[in-house]
């Protein structure tokens, strides 16, 4: 009987990709006859995406075959929350170990490096010294002592990782009964945070060899660019294709990518991945945590668009770019635009205060984020978006200076301290800070005729306004729609001042 030939790897992977759902995904990685030797090709990236696909519940039998520095590396990209180990995260992925057989969870485990290894088994297992075996006094809880008497181990938490650990004890001490006592006390006399600042840095340069940016080196990516710091060949990275569609919408990055020969065109996904790489660990982007990555994705593919719009009018302008420009500069480039929109009113957000305009408090919030979007958290990704951001950062700062010139106490609103200026000026009564009550029918009917703002009045207003300073007709239109929405169907002889916050009044 002649020997079955080994599975075509390249054909087996590119089937993988184009399979939907997960009990199928699942179907086509254990199908090979070399199953262990197909699945421990793949990088470690892809196969953390296809467990997502599978559900980590039912992929015991693809962490079976997978090798020890495949689920090493799945565990650095699952179990850590920032730089600490989340022994919650870690809880499932032991369980799935364990089913999928007490040796794979014992070879794999040993596998890992000293330092996270000691942290799994302190957080659920304590070793005490038995000095005197005849008057030993056991502790609460569950414990077994070693056949010698001479070593009690307690399991005082009862985490669910109890069973899992103890059935690696308990084949290390059958296995290696120094190394299994020795790891004992070592988990019982170590500081926790010394051991989790071994495991990160082992953990920092295993990321580092797959790809992945320090935090450090990764936050110059949402720093605008400097033309002398710009490297001559652009790094490469790699990274889950499945994981770059987010930022695949047809545009023009898209489109000028698709426009690219084809060894170009490979360059440009590995500069991608590199880019991609840099944005997740800048965010501190865990990649277990699918929401957060896909709102940095599309961040990444608005900032990219931008910066290639600026340079390119069509998708063959912007095929030479990509051949000319590293990746992260286009980036760089398209996240200053974002920056510059937002600029004059991150400039006033730490002495801004209450605005006291409903229409523009989403704008404030989402323009003064960490990074600059649309008030529904989408990027500012187009031009007209840029515009729109631009008009709302210069009205709302434009509102503030012309509050802070007028003298505007810090606590009072924005809104209400300018609109009550207005009011006085028109009545003439400059030396007051607030309408007095007596002349409020007098504003109301200089003001306002038939449920909006007398024409005469919008003419005082603007002249009013560039003489106080303000440059912004959309910032003094903001101000004026408000207090028509409040004021204009007001009834002077049964005013209540709280229905309309925007006049100050002397009562």
């Amino acid at each position: 009987m002649s020997e079955l030939k080994p599975t075509d790897l390249a054909a087996w992977r590119g089937g993988l990709a184009r399979v939907k759902g997960g009990q199928a995904l699942l179907d086509r990685l254990i199908e090979p006859h070399d199953t262990a030797r197909a699945i421990r090709s793949l990088p470690p990236s892809t196969l953390h995406h296809y467990i997502h696909e599978i559900g980590l519940a039912d992929a015991p039998l693809v962490l079976a075959y997978a090798s020890g520095k495949q689920v090493r590396a799945l565990l650095d990209m699952e179990i850590w929350e920032r730089d600490s180990v989340s022994m919650e995260r870690l809880d499932p992925w032991l369980e799935v170990l364990m089913h999928a057989g007490p040796e794979v969870l014992y070879q794999r485990l040993l596998e890992v490096d000293d330092a996270l290894l000691t942290l799994i088994v302190r957080s659920t297992a304590e070793a005490i010294v038995v000095e005197d075996p005849d008057g030993f006094d056991p502790p609460d809880g569950e414990y077994v002592v070693t056949p010698d008497n001479r070593l009690c181990i307690h399991f005082p938490h009862g985490a669910p990782r109890d069973l899992p650990i103890k059935v690696f004890l308990d084949m290390l001490m059958r296995e290696d009964t120094a190394h299994c006592i020795n790891l004992l006390l070592a988990s019982s006399a170590a500081l926790e945070t010394n051991l989790q600042e071994d495991a990160y840095r082992w953990r920092s340069g295993r990321m580092a060899d797959m790809g992945y940016v320090d935090y450090y080196d990764a936050l110059v990516i949402y720093t605008p660019p400097k033309d002398d710091l710009l490297p001559i060949t652009p790094p490469t990275g790699e990274i889950e294709g499945a994981w770059l569609r987010p930022i695949r919408g047809g545009d023009l990055l898209d489109q000028a990518i698709a426009a690219l020969p084809t060894e170009a065109m490979e360059v440009a996904y590995e500069h991608l991945a590199y880019v991609v790489n840099m944005a997740l660990s800048a965010d501190r982007v865990e990649l277990w945590d699918e929401v957060a990555r896909l709102e940095t994705l599309a961040r990444l593919r608005a900032g990219l668009n931008l910066g290639l719009s600026a340079l390119a009018s069509s998708p063959e302008e912007g095929a030479m770019v990509l051949e000319a420009t590293p990746m992260a500069l286009i980036f760089r480039a398209g996240y200053a635009q974002m920056l510059a929109a937002a600029r004059p009113l991150r400039r006033v957000k730490s002495s801004l205060g209450a605005l006291g305009l409903e229409t523009a408090q989403p704008w404030i919030e989402a323009l003064t984020r960490r990074h600059p979007t649309r008030p529904d958290g989408r990027p500012i990704a187009s031009a007209e978006d840029l515009d729109e951001a631009r008009r709302w950062a210069r009205w709302i700062a434009d509102l503030h200076t012309v509050a802070v010139g007028l003298g505007r106490p810090a606590g009072e609103e924005i809104a209400a301290w300018l609109f009550t200026a207005f009011a006085l000026d028109a009545l003439a009564l400059t030396d007051r800070q607030r309408l007095p009550l007596t002349h409020l029918l007098d504003a109301l009917t200089a003001l306002f005729d038939e449920g909006d703002l007398r024409p005469e009045a919008k003419e005082a207003a603007a002249l009013w306004w560039r003489r106080v300073g303000g440059t912004e007709a959309g910032a003094l239109a903001l101000l004026l729609d408000a207090a028509v929405e409040q004021l204009s169907a007001v009834d002077p002889l049964d005013f209540e001042p709280r229905f309309a916050p925007i006049l100050l009044l002397d009562v």
